[in-house]
């Protein structure tokens, strides 16, 4: 529940709400009167997120609560998009030149810088909820950073830009900076991000659906199989014929049926099904840099645009184009690869990229396990 609990103080903070962590996952508020009254809730409010630890005076906050759908009265007054300016920074280039050498390491290739350009760079910041159901269901809010002119990642952000957020700076859309790229691809970016993260948040999730589902399938299992082999001994003991085995028979195959079909029913019950929405999205206007790129692998070049981040100090790396890890690789189409996506394949050992070659070797045809 940490990701509710951060997004519910990121809300109230930036509604002017006097907000204070406790120990044992519960966080204490001093609203104003109008904040209180549109949430309708007292005015010095104790939440908590978990149900077993709450109080007699505290509010259970989970993602089905009430609450969360009246906070939307102050997302609306802040705007469901909106658009800061963070001051700026003086950028010294020889040590943004510095940490390019260190963080940008290609292990089968070379580059060069062809140009170096401090300007406001604008970052997309969204809040998304997933829902994920199977025979349990599990919520969450993340929150997701989109550098627009590079489309990077850079999470470590969130927490230097929290402070703008909970000082309760306003919106500002009087300056105008053009997006590098559609919305649509940055917020695709976003999702894929999302992806990624879900499915580290939801690993150990699936893997205990996976385990209850195994033991069902064994149970199931055993069940029909007792009933099998009554039907069989049945017949051997009888020394049925005729009519009469033909309709053990049939009982016989009608009961391996009904175990698949019981199988498919409990597959489809532990399955996991992900939901996500959007609720918010905030574009962040940071005084930056970009660095201009030339990548090249033996006689292959590309260009590609590096941000240099003031607020980190250092550049924002490369993702892999196959699976978003960091980047150390380029194949021969000049992918941006990590080492888990430039790998040989277990058939003939040809080296493959898997941005080329997602599903079989073009080599010796073998399938290829996408390890993601």
């Amino acid at each position: 529940m940490e990701g509710l609990m951060s997004f519910l103080t990121l809300v109230l903070e930036s509604n002017d709400v006097l907000v204070e962590r406790k120990d044992g996952g519960r966080i204490e508020a001093l609203l104003p009167r109008d904040i209180a009254t549109s949430l309708g809730i007292r005015e010095y409010q104790t939440f908590c997120f978990d149900s077993q630890e709450a109080r007699s005076d505290d509010l259970v906050v989970t993602y089905d609560s009430d609450l969360i759908d009246r906070l939307s009265v102050l997302l609306d007054r802040k705007g469901q998009l909106s658009q800061i300016i963070l001051p700026g920074a003086f950028i010294r280039r020889d040590r943004a030149e510095e940490s390019l050498r260190k963080r940008l390491v290609l292990n089968n290739a070379v580059y060069r810088i062809k140009d170096f350009e401090e300007k406001r760079v604008a970052y997309r910041v969204f809040n998304l909820k997933y829902t994920a159901i199977s025979d349990e269901k599990r919520e969450d809010i993340i929150t997701i950073i989109i550098n627009e002119a590079t489309l990077s990642f850079p999470e470590e952000m969130l927490e230097v830009i929290g402070p703008y957020l909970r000082e309760g700076q306003e919106p500002n859309e009087s300056v105008q900076i053009p997006s590098s790229r559609p919305i649509e691809e940055v917020y695709r970016m976003a999702l894929r991000v999302l992806r990624r993260k879900i499915g580290e948040e939801l690993s150990d999730f699936e893997r205990s659906m996976n385990r209850r589902l195994k033991k069902d399938i064994l149970r199931l299992e055993d069940y029909y199989e007792t009933i099998k082999e009554e039907i069989r001994q049945k017949i051997a003991k009888k020394n049925l014929e005729g009519e009469h085995r033909k309709a053990e028979e049939s009982r016989l195959k009608a009961t391996e049926v009904e175990l698949e079909r019981r199988i498919k029913d409990q597959i489809e019950k532990y399955s996991v099904k992900v939901e996500s929405k959007l609720i918010n999205a905030l574009r962040v206007i940071v005084p930056s840099a970009l660095f201009n790129v030339e990548l090249q692998r033996k006689k292959e070049k590309r260009e590609v645009k590096i941000g240099y981040n003031p607020l980190l100090k250092k550049i924002e790396y490369l993702s892999c184009e196959g699976c978003l890890a960091r980047g150390c690789y380029l194949c021969d189409d000049l992918h941006v690869l990590c080492q888990r996506c430039f790998f040989k394949c277990p058939g003939c050992e040809k080296t493959l990229c898997r941005v080329c070659y997602p599903d079989s070797c073009p080599r010796c045809k073998g399938i290829i396990d996408s390890g993601l």
